[in-house]
C-alpha cells in the first residue's frame, strides 16, 4: 500500500541521514501521528458536510 511504501521511504532516508535508530523511530511515529490526524480531520469534514447535505434533503 501507499501508506507502508511511504514509511519505507522515510526509514531509508533517514538511514542516509547522520540521526540515531531512536530519532529515526521518532521521526517515523511523528509522521504516523500527523498523517492519522490529517486523516480524522478530512473524515470529520466530509462526514459533517454529507450530514448536512443529507438534513437539507441533497443527494
Amino acid at each position: 500500500s501507499v501508506s507502508v511504501l511511504s514509511y519505507a521511504v522515510i526509514f531509508a532516508a533517514s538511514t542516509k541521514l547522520d540521526i540515531t535508530r531512536k530519532d529515526s523511530i521518532k521521526f517515523i511515529c511523528t509522521f504516523a501521528i500527523l498523517e492519522l490526524v490529517i486523516e480524522l480531520l478530512y473524515i470529520s469534514y466530509y462526514e459533517r458536510k454529507k450530514m448536512i447535505s443529507l438534513l437539507k434533503g441533497e443527494k
